[in-house]
């Protein structure tokens, strides 16, 4: 794949197509947003995904140097901000630039690439704004035999941006992943501010059953320590070299 090499007044930056950059921008399609004045945005809900992305972005920019140019900026408990010109541009130059919740899709590049940066893409966009959660029968003191273990769990994505569910739909079925989408009833919510407002529209994408369940851990994953914490007890081969294969997706 390609570098891109970008000029900026932060310095001089080669871009090496990586799967740690994938899942990057995976993070920053899910929850996250890059700002006209040289700010990236990362967004998380927990003290541990925090945790987890400053080291993860931190080693990434030590592997290219970047510690004197990249400058992390702890905006308040709920974000963290990377101020740079070149990494802001680098970003751009790879498909993925500003855009609302309705017009964020996956970028151009990661279309094409091949599965493994898929896979790396899709566990940043997972980790950050999907969910994983155990089945309602759980609740219910449902037993279930070895052979449906993994159906206890449901894994989920929700965007207002139904291109994006489309994109991502598409990906996880040329992994074997089976996968609904459907629409979600907006809903009126309080605020303090403007009083009563209604949700904009979204979709969600809903991974059920122990087959497709087992394939998308294996596949994919999660990398925030609350979500695998969740499954980590199961017993699974992840496949690394699937991952390496060649594209399945070539558009």
């Amino acid at each position: 794949f390609p570098s891109h090499d970008r000029g900026g007044g932060d310095g001089f930056y080669t871009f090496d197509w990586s799967k740690e950059l994938a899942y990057i921008m995976g993070v920053l399609t899910g929850d996250g947003s890059i700002n006209s004045d040289n700010e990236v945005v990362f967004h998380f809900g927990k003290e541990s995904e925090k945790i987890y992305l400053y080291k993860t972005l931190t080693e990434y920019f030590n592997s290219l140097g970047l510690t004197d140019i990249v400058k992390f900026y702890e905006a308040s408990l709920d974000r963290l901000i990377v101020c740079s010109k070149t990494f802001r541009e680098g970003l751009e130059s790879l498909g993925l630039s500003k855009a609302t919740a309705k017009t964020k899709t996956i970028p151009h590049t990661i279309l094409e690439s091949s599965n493994g940066w898929k896979a790396a893409y899709l566990r940043g966009l997972f980790d950050s704004d999907g969910c994983i959660s155990l089945d309602t029968r759980v609740k219910n003191n449902h037993k279930f035999t070895k052979n449906e273990d993994m159906a206890r769990y449901q894994i989920s994505l929700v965007s207002a941006s139904k291109v994006l569910i489309d994109q991502v739909s598409t990906l996880l079925y040329s992994m074997g992943i089976q996968n609904t989408i459907t629409e979600r009833e907006s809903e009126e919510h309080y605020s303090d501010k403007i009083g009563f407002v209604r949700d904009s529209q979204a979709w969600q994408i809903t991974i059920s059953g122990a087959y497709s369940i087992r394939l998308f851990l294996q596949r994919i994953g999660f990398s925030y320590p609350e979500k695998v914490e969740i499954y980590k007890n199961d017993s699974l081969k992840y496949e690394d070299n699937w991952r390496d294969a060649p594209s399945i997706v070539t558009g």
